[in-house]
């Protein structure tokens, strides 16, 4: 018993099956029409030979079609649920750092009066944008430096006194 898969080049490919009846084919490369069954008889000699073959008339897949095969099989599968996230419980809140006095502090410290936006347009020069820019690079730069000395040993006040 043989299963026999003719290729677009009628060339033929043997596989052997396990039961009369069933096959299994799981090549990703072909895909083929119906698995047709048929029974063909040879002539040898005088001896009418009856051999029961399975015929696959099989044609080479495009790469659209192999990657829907491949979608459709990930949606068959079972995906795993994503865990809902404990919901945030109050903490404790660290004291204010105290802010050296050469700092000047902006006039809404203090106050619980919120500051008013400004009702112009803000238009910078090129100097304005160039201390922009170097006040970024620096930011940059601290977060870098700070990224490294984050330990799970090192606590956040620890941080900042560095």
């Amino acid at each position: 018993m043989a299963l026999t898969a003719s290729l677009a080049n009628n060339a033929f490919l043997k596989i052997p099956t396990l039961h009369h009846g069933e096959c299994s084919l799981s090549s990703s490369s072909f895909i083929g029409s119906r698995l047709t069954l048929s029974r063909s008889s040879t002539l040898q000699g005088n001896q009418l030979l009856s051999r029961k073959q399975f015929v696959v008339f099989a044609r080479k897949i495009s790469g659209l079609e192999e990657a829907m095969n491949i979608r459709r099989e990930r949606e068959v599968r079972v995906v795993p649920k994503f865990k809902k996230r404990p919901p945030l419980r109050r903490g404790r809140v660290s004291p204010h750092l105290p802010v050296p006095d050469h700092i000047p502090r902006p006039p809404y410290v203090g106050s619980d009066i919120l500051p008013e936006i400004a009702s112009e347009h803000q238009i910078h020069d090129s100097e304005g944008i160039a201390k922009m820019r170097a006040a970024g690079e620096l930011a940059a730069r601290v977060l870098n430096f700070a990224g490294t000395m984050v330990r799970v040993k090192f606590p956040p006040s620890c941080l900042l006194s560095m």
